[in-house]
């Protein structure tokens, strides 16, 4: 008796059902394989991510800024997909994993890549991951570029490795002997803690706050119109605009997103750049997330900035004060290039080794922080740069508040009658030449990424 054609049919397709199930669990069990590879290798590097870890720093990327990551050094199944993942999963609300090492062609990579960051750039997605970024320096450059364009904070994923003699990158995987090599080490022009859009917009309505009070005061207005720049904006009716006398346009950071600058690297060029950049701090606080606190604002004729204090942890990451030697582009072409610099002993110290841009105000003995003397010493030259005057550079907020802290030290141990103004939220002094240091009655507590700007 023959079996009837139902009956074929029914058993072809079991047949066909069996085969698929048995290739589904094959490549599961492959897909899991690999991934419980990559995360044994990731373990046995040793690689510790704040923004995998660290509570607050998870909490602060998920709200409050964009971070663009690039995988760098950690070789393909090595742990990379599985770092990946894990940058994604951590962010899953809002995150997406681009330009996978896996699954794109070389030769149309970066082409493809570009426009799929671009493409999630314009979608505002907070978290990508680039995994396309073992280029050279000069290729990535497009890349960075297009994340400040979209105000997305650059964080590039860089494993402990050893710097070997040729400029090269060896990693030692734990518990074996295994050496693998990895790109060149990737150095940023400065490293620093950067705020997110709508934390720098706050702190900039602040800045706004406090200057339009001042300007309220005729004090205030006499000696700012006596000291300004020259070449600075006028008014329709001839006098000076302050509302456009300040101003961020042409920044090499751009004009929204702020930053407080804690070293100057230029691209590894500096001295002190590779013992900074190796240094334990830095390499397990890359990507963190950290609350700093304004304790003040200063505005001078050149710049109007704030002032901040930082705690023991953020000293840590703080190399400005450390370099032994200045580097010549960051100084001489941005400080050394006022021509109209007055004659006064403290102003002409500018352009001088008198008043090293790299140097901190020391402590004078027994210093201790006062209301009208908050700060000196290491780090005491940590600022966000807020505003600039006509052809001054940012570099200048920083000789500023030095200046501001000789003259606070100077007035403590000598006593002398000092412009001062009462405002809401608290006082302003002039130290003379224009020089005014608010002190805020309540610090600002405002979240930023620690990392490095490309």
């Amino acid at each position: 008796m023959l079996p009837n054609p139902s009956s074929k049919v029914l058993v072809l397709g079991t047949i066909t059902l069996m085969v698929l199930l048995q290739m589904f669990i094959f490549i599961s069990n492959l897909d899991y394989e690999t991934s419980s590879r990559e995360e044994t290798t990731l373990s046995k590097l040793g690689q510790h991510y704040p923004f995998l870890e660290n509570s607050t720093t998870i909490n602060y990327i998920s709200s409050e800024i964009q971070v663009m990551f690039f995988l760098r050094g950690v070789p393909p199944g090595r742990g990379r997909s599985a770092l990946a993942q894990a940058i994604v999963d951590t962010f899953s609300q809002n995150s997406v994993f681009c330009c996978s090492s896996q699954t794109t062609s070389v030769d149309v990579s970066d082409q493809n890549c570009l426009q799929e960051v671009e493409i999630n750039c314009k979608k505002h997605i907070r978290v990508i991951v680039v995994d396309h970024a073992d280029n050279p320096s000069k290729d990535l450059k497009k890349y960075f570029s297009m994340a400040h364009q979209y105000n997305y904070t650059t964080v590039v994923v860089q494993p402990n490795t050893t710097v070997r003699e040729d400029g090269g990158n060896v990693l030692q995987v734990r518990e074996s002997n295994e050496v693998l090599q990895t790109p060149k080490m990737l150095y940023p022009l400065f490293y620093g803690w950067f705020l997110g859009y709508n934390i720098s917009l706050d702190v900039q309505r602040h800045r706004k706050t406090l200057y339009d009070e001042c300007l309220q005061q005729s004090k205030f207005v006499e000696i700012f119109n006596k000291f300004a720049l020259p070449g600075s904006p006028h008014n329709s009716s001839g006098g000076l605009d302050f509302g456009r006398y300040f101003s961020l346009t042409g920044l090499l950071t751009g004009p929204t997103l702020l930053h407080c600058t804690s070293f100057f690297s230029n691209y590894g060029n500096r001295t002190g750049s590779k013992q900074y950049a190796t240094s334990s701090a830095v390499k397990q606080n890359t990507g963190g997330a950290y609350n700093l606190s304004i304790i003040g604002f200063l505005i001078t004729p050149q710049t109007f900035g704030a002032r901040l204090r930082l705690t023991k942890d953020e000293l840590a990451l703080w190399g400005v004060d450390n370099s032994k030697e200045a580097d010549k582009t960051h100084t001489e072409s941005n400080v050394g290039s006022r021509s109209w610099v007055k004659t006064n002993k403290v102003i002409t110290a500018r352009t001088s080794d008198t008043l090293n841009v790299d140097k901190p105000v020391s402590c004078p003995k027994g210093w201790r922080p006062q209301e009208f003397s908050p700060t000196c010493g290491p780090g005491s030259r940590a600022h966000l740069t807020l505003g600039l005057g006509v052809n001054i550079s940012a570099v200048q907020t920083g000789i500023d508040l030095n200046l501001i802290i000789q003259q606070e030290l100077l007035a403590r141990d000598k006593p002398k009658d000092i412009p001062t103004l009462q405002l809401a939220g608290g006082i302003a002094r002039c130290y003379g030449e224009g020089n005014w240091a608010i002190y805020l009655e309540k610090p600002l507590k405002v979240g930023a990424l620690f990392s490095g700007w490309n």
